[in-house]
């Protein structure tokens, strides 16, 4: 388990994420949109396959087929949600 930063520029807000770096990136996008959609009481995405990760780290988008560790995401990793 690591800890992520993520900004969501929509919302202009920034949220702590502990996360498996071995699960697949686009299943942890998913959650991440679940549990921001939850705590801003918002209604989720309609599509959520649209929305990207975004790597502040390693400037650039990161691909939903592999693993964060794959990604490069590392603890104290930062993301932007779009």
């Amino acid at each position: 388990m690591i800890v992520i930063e993520v900004f969501a520029p929509v919302l202009g807000k920034l949220y702590d994420f502990k996360i498996d770096e071995y699960a697949m990136t686009g299943d942890i996008k998913e959650e991440i949109c679940v549990m921001i959609c939850q705590k801003e009481q918002l209604p989720l995405a309609e599509n959520m396959d649209e929305l990207m990760l975004f790597s502040l780290d390693s400037n650039r988008m990161l691909n939903d087929e592999i693993s964060c560790y794959d990604n490069n995401v590392k603890n104290g990793g930062r993301l932007i949600i779009v």
